[in-house]
């Protein structure tokens, strides 16, 4: 018995020590949810971290980090109520970021959310379907676009998502033959996980699929109207 109530004891300091306060909970499910570590996630969680707390300097929530770790624990944080439009201080967005982590499981269980906006853009007015096309995610850009990516939305330069699948595809073609890929194009921040390198074959086969996918979805390579510069504004008409 005595064990136990030193253990009741020992518990009850813990709890009420400085050294556990709320902030510290939530830092320690920042990082167990950049490991990855679901358990871990659930018992802080449970124990009344905030599972959409912004940490400085980058803003950065629990799901921004997890995306980049896993399926498992994205579940986790996405049931207890975890923003799934959250964004960094640069704009870009938890489905950004896990299109740039590389795992299809993880967009495709951000992509069964109903409150997931699919086309907000961020840095220089990029989507989350940009991302999946410059990187050759032939998948994401499938599951992208089944859930109303829009295939013709531009980037603040005007370049569409069809032209910017036609640049990468060419760039693909002109790799030497057994170079790993390194062209593709990162969104900036702090989580800046591997690099999608892979051999040209590789590379032209995910860009000849993206490129299908998106013919087939209707996208053109012609620029529309842009609605995402928004750093120039329209010249104001003339008054004589």
């Amino acid at each position: 018995m005595n064990r136990y109530l030193v253990y009741g004891v020992w518990l009850l300091l813990m709890a009420s020590s400085p050294a556990w306060s709320s902030a510290d909970a939530e830092r320690l499910l920042l990082q167990a949810a950049a490991d990855g570590d679901a358990a871990r996630v659930t018992r802080l969680i449970k124990e009344g971290a905030d599972v959409n707390q912004a940490h400085r300097p980058w803003e950065l929530t629990p799901l921004l980090v997890a995306v980049g770790a896993g399926e498992a624990v994205t579940r986790v944080l996405i049931r207890a109520g975890a923003d799934v439009n959250a964004a960094d201080r640069e704009g870009v967005t938890v489905l950004m970021k896990a299109v740039h982590g590389g795992d299809p499981a993880v967009v495709r269980r951000l992509l069964e959310e109903p409150a997931l906006m699919v086309d907000t853009p961020g840095p220089r007015g990029n989507t989350a379907l940009t991302y999946a096309i410059l990187y050759g995610h032939a998948e994401m850009v499938e599951a992208l676009i089944a859930r109303g990516a829009d295939v013709n939305v531009a980037r603040a330069n005007g370049t569409t998502p069809k032209a910017i699948a036609d640049h990468m595809h060419e760039l693909a073609l002109a790799m030497p033959e057994g170079d790993a890929d390194q062209h593709a194009h990162h969104p900036p921040g702090p989580a800046d996980h591997g690099h999608h390198l892979r051999t040209r074959a590789e590379a032209v086969a995910s860009y000849t699929r993206v490129l299908a996918v998106l013919d087939e979805a209707g996208a053109v390579s012609a620029p529309r109207q842009c609605h995402h510069d928004r750093g120039h504004k329209q010249p104001s008409p003339s008054h004589h």
